[in-house]
């Protein structure tokens, strides 16, 4: 497998999920940290729906990264090898600086779950109900099941049946959850309503690469409307708009449908040469994983700064939501540059001194 050219709509949604949860996270903070004088309206939860996003995204890459692969271990491992590169070393850098917080002051880490942490299912993404030290690694988890049953298809599964092979996945999945599904956290996470959809963006991936580019901006915008819905569901009704937003299937439904045809509809878009995303959308795709991974732990940070400086008052509390929304930002993209990168370089080169030492050592 050959390294595939970046698809720049793809980055561009990207920092359209992170910056959606950026954004529900920094309207949960405004509450905890200012409630009597907050600003974002608290549909702003459903921000969160950038995660599904997400999970599109991630299907459509994993087909779109193999394109071309013939079924083998080294596929897989070559596969496997640069997706846990890609998420644990920059994951257990910040999840090292937290796990130091919580040593000396363990009740600013995880407080919904009474500060409880399982160390080790947090570093490893392993299955849990407790959640991780860095909370938004409960996706990864996800993330990191996905990988492992796209790597097994990569051992055994032909590229011309790769299709069937995640309809049957996806099968499994449906029948696992109404009988296994709620039985304990890996049961939880093997036959969760999230897989399929990562599942649809695998579909979206497999109607690109065979150039099926039809009706791309009506797609758009039926997906932009239907991703819209249950923020204007919230203002009639905020608990049972609350009460749709934590169902797994709703939320595919509401979020993870739209969101495969925003996906096909702009990645259809670049690929007919029609609309690129601006640059500085782009930009912060490419920084999205380091701004996914930071953005709760800094604004968290600035707001024990802003309860400190006790200012209060409507442009004082403008001033804090910027502050707290852009220092995300900034340091999303300082840590991308300046930490993230390297580390992928650093990967990239270890793979390549491997393959060396292998190609030498069977001459």
């Amino acid at each position: 497998m050959s390294e595939k050219k970046t698809i720049l709509n793809l980055q561009a949604l990207r920092a359209v999920a992170a910056l959606l949860v950026l954004l529900s996270h920094v309207m949960i903070l405004e509450q905890k940290y200012a409630p009597a004088d907050a600003l974002l309206p608290r549909m702003f939860f459903f921000g969160g729906s950038g995660v599904d996003l997400f999970f599109v995204i991630s299907g459509f890459i994993m087909v779109s990264v193999t394109r071309g692969y013939s079924p083998s271990p080294a596929a897989s491992g070559s596969f496997l090898y640069k997706r846990v590169s890609r998420i644990y070393p920059l994951y257990w850098i910040y999840s090292a600086a937290v796990l130091v917080v919580y040593f000396f002051a363990p009740n600013l880490v995880n407080a919904v779950q009474n500060n409880q942490v399982n160390i080790f299912s947090s570093f490893l993404l392993l299955p849990d109900t407790l959640m991780p030290l860095i909370n938004v690694g409960w996706s990864l988890r996800h993330e990191m099941y996905f990988y492992l049953v796209f790597g097994l298809f990569l051992v055994f599964v032909q590229e011309k049946t790769l299709p069937i092979a995640v309809v049957c996945w996806g099968f499994i999945v449906l029948v696992g959850w109404f009988t296994l599904g709620e039985q304990n956290a890996t049961f939880s996470l093997i036959f969760h309503p999230y897989t399929f959809e990562f599942i649809l963006g695998t579909f979206v991936a497999f109607a690109c690469n065979q150039r099926y580019l039809k009706l791309l901006v009506p797609a758009m915008i039926v997906g932009g409307a239907m991703f819209a819905i249950p923020f204007v569901f919230f203002a009639w009704s905020e608990k049972i708009a609350l009460m749709v937003f934590e169902n797994p299937w709703w939320r595919l439904f509401f979020f993870g449908l739209p969101g495969a045809l925003i996906v096909y509809g702009s990645v259809g878009l670049e690929m007919a040469g029609r609309w690129i995303a601006p640059r500085w959308l782009i930009a912060i795709g490419d920084a999205s994983y380091s701004l996914y991974l930071t953005h709760v732990l800094v604004a968290s940070v600035l707001g024990r700064v802003w309860v400190k400086l006790a200012v209060s008052g409507a442009l004082a509390q403008t001033v804090f939501l910027a502050m707290m929304f852009g220092g995300c930002i900034v340091w999303g993209l300082i840590s991308y540059r300046y930490i993230e990168k390297p580390l992928l370089e650093k990967s990239r080169h270890l793979r390549q001194f491997w393959k060396a030492r292998q190609t030498s050592s069977n001459v």
